[in-house]
């Protein structure tokens, strides 16, 4: 199983200054596999973004068994979830995560 974080871009290293009003909708998503997984059995996954029926972010593939979490989005690229929304009042945010083939 998988736990989806969605995280603010801090403003400032004190507390309360990484909330997504500060940020102004800026952020990161991440996904984390909860599962403990052998080293040696690679668990290829192709994650996507979206926000509403959007794809903001593009697909990205990432092994599992070498590190348990992935982002999308980073210090220098945060997601901007505002602009993504366009203008709307509330949003969904989602990932599509399916299993890449090893050949």
């Amino acid at each position: 199983s998988f736990k989806l974080i969605l995280l603010a871009k801090a403003k400032g290293d004190h507390k309360g200054e990484a909330s997504f009003r500060r940020a102004k909708g800026k952020g990161f998503v991440a996904l984390r596999c909860l599962e403990d997984l052998p080293n040696n059995k690679p668990l290829l996954m192709n994650v996507s973004l979206f926000v509403g029926n959007r794809e903001i972010h593009p697909s990205k593939v990432h092994d599992f068994s070498g590190s348990s979490r992935f982002e999308l989005g980073s210090a220098f690229t945060p997601v901007n979830f505002v602009a993504a929304a366009m203008n709307e009042e509330t949003f969904s945010v989602r990932l599509r995560v399916k299993p890449e083939i090893c050949h």
